[in-house]
């Protein structure tokens, strides 16, 4: 028998048949709403900063420890939010990506890709639990 849906919890959308399709459908609006939100109001560098950092990044990784999405998958999920972001940090929300998520030591911006944070996310839950 294969269960065919979704049951939440604690903020993640988990199918016994490992169907991920609720929870990325789950990510995808949560980051449209963060950019409509965003791109709604005036804030300034800084607050944008912030909200990267104690917001987008904490809300839009909570569920990567258990779940497994693809490089293609999170590049979908997080192109609308990411835009908005770099508009309100000053940058032009065009820039390549390489630069958008390149290390500020070598002239990027030093934002992180989910793809990445989802790997950092299961390896710290790996170290955790040994």
């Amino acid at each position: 028998m294969v269960l065919r849906s979704s049951h939440r919890t604690l903020g993640v959308h988990e199918n016994p048949s490992g169907n991920l399709q609720t929870e990325f459908e789950h990510l995808l609006s949560k980051g449209k709403k963060m950019s409509h939100l965003i791109s709604a109001q005036f804030i300034t560098r800084t607050e944008a900063w912030t909200a990267y950092r104690s917001i987008y990044l904490l809300s839009m990784s909570y569920s990567f420890p258990s779940t497994s999405f693809n490089r293609r998958e999170l590049a979908k999920v997080q192109s609308s939010p990411i835009n908005a972001l770099l508009s309100a940090m000053g940058f032009n929300r065009n820039m390549p990506r390489e630069v958008v998520f390149g290390p500020t030591t070598n002239g990027g911006t030093g934002l992180r890709h989910l793809y990445v944070e989802q790997g950092c996310q299961k390896i710290s839950a790996l170290l955790q639990h040994i």
